[in-house]
């Protein structure tokens, strides 16, 4: 709701969180004014998004459905559900003492498909990657790069990478601001590989990525976006700060 609310703002997630903005002189607390804003969107966002979050530890898939039947029976209805993460969720008794995580997970991936299938509402399980990806030249997620079990892959209907570029080339710079050199770099070759990595960090600043690596049915591709750091917010590089999504 904090991202939300800082979306429609316009005011970095920090500030929403914490009330307080760098000022000249350290942290201040925000404005009357701009407090008043931040409390009308939380009131708006409210009533136009009718979250249920359920943050018991340790869930089963059978848990979540049992509570989604239900509420697919009030007059609001179900629309959709998300699982953060697939990870955190707990198989059977019975898989949980052979002590084969691939085959709980499995199992998981299983019951969410048919979940979907029973609710018929879409079901989005995010799922973390392994660090295979951080090894390659081009870090964008794979179905392979998947942790813990195939049967995601083999189960999704479609599965969406998130990538940012900016983000990936971070971890080359150095304290001093500029890409670290390599071990026995000339000054020339090194030279020619700074200017091109600032021209792809510059070129990657404010833009994101969603990859669809598995789409049954339909396309694969790239969709590009714009992301806002300070807000933690993606959106359509169509769309503007008055678009739907906002």
């Amino acid at each position: 709701m904090g991202r939300v609310v800082s979306a429609r703002c316009g005011l970095t997630l920090d500030t929403v969180l914490t009330g307080m903005f760098d000022g000249p002189n350290g942290p201040e607390p925000v404005s009357g004014t701009t407090m008043q804003r931040i409390v009308q969107a939380g009131m708006d966002a409210k009533k136009r998004i009718p979250l249920v979050i359920d943050d018991r530890e340790g869930l089963s898939v059978q848990q979540i459905a049992i509570r989604a039947r239900r509420m697919a029976r009030e007059p609001e209805g179900l629309k959709f559900i998300v699982i953060d993460y697939i990870g955190l969720l707990r198989g059977s008794d019975a898989v949980r003492r052979s002590g084969n995580r691939v085959n709980e997970v499995t199992e998981i991936s299983g019951e969410i498909a048919r979940m979907a299938r029973e609710l018929k509402v879409p079901v989005i399980a995010l799922s973390q990657l392994n660090r295979q990806s951080e090894n390659r030249e081009d870090r964008r997620p794979a179905m392979s790069d998947i942790r813990e079990s195939g049967a995601i892959e083999q189960d999704a209907r479609c599965i969406l990478g998130v990538y940012r570029e900016e983000h990936a080339l971070q971890p080359r710079i150095g304290v001093d601001g500029s890409v670290v050199r390599n071990t026995n770099e000339s000054d020339a070759t090194y030279q020619k590989r700074a200017e091109e990595f600032d021209a792809n960090l510059e070129r990657s600043r404010g833009k994101g990525e969603v990859l669809i690596l598995k789409n049954r049915g339909g396309k694969g591709g790239i969709v590009n976006m714009w992301f806002d750091g300070p807000t933690t917010w993606f959106r359509d590089q169509g769309e503007d700060e008055h678009g739907l999504a906002w």
